[in-house]
């Protein structure tokens, strides 16, 4: 039995595999009236029931071409969609070490400016004890200025009055 190849479509090929219909014609003999052969004479119940199942299975194709073609759209959507994902994930993987890298540069810089606060206060501290001591000092000085202040003003009076016993005498 020999098949025939038919294109169903141009990616899909069938063979069949029933055996080829063959129409016997007898010459009419002069005594036989010529009938007219019609296009329902050619076809039997076999070509039907075959027409039919190729109908069904091209249909059955179709879907399953269909749905593979359904599928394999969306494999592709959702490998951009993952590719999407990646993206976007690196993109703030990035971000988030520039951010790391910004906050450590923070943190370094708010350690030497608390270093330097604490350093200025110091050394006001140390002014702050330094005008105090300063003004302690002035304060003494100034109490001992007027203490010989005083003390002169009495040494004079004796000078003073010294003068004046010795004139007497």
């Amino acid at each position: 039995m020999k098949g025939d190849t038919v294109n169903v479509r141009r990616s899909v090929r069938v063979k069949t595999k029933n055996p080829p219909h063959c129409l016997e014609i007898t010459p009419p003999s002069s005594e036989k009236l010529v009938s007219v052969m019609r296009l329902s004479d050619l076809s039997t119940e076999d070509d039907d029931s075959g027409h039919c199942k190729m109908n069904h299975y091209d249909k059955k194709i179709d879907s399953l071409m269909n749905a593979v073609g359904c599928l394999k759209s969306e494999v592709k959507m959702q490998r951009g969609e993952r590719q999407m994902a990646k993206r976007f994930l690196e993109e703030r993987k990035e971000e988030l070490e520039e951010v790391a890298h910004e906050l450590a540069e923070t943190e370094h810089e708010n350690t030497v400016l608390r270093h330097n606060i604490e350093r200025m206060k110091e050394e006001k501290d140390y002014t702050i004890l330094q005008k105090k001591h300063l003004q302690q000092e002035k304060e003494c000085l100034m109490s001992k200025l007027v203490e010989a202040e005083m003390d002169g003003a009495a040494a004079a009076k004796q000078v003073m009055a010294l003068k004046d016993t010795i004139g007497k005498l």
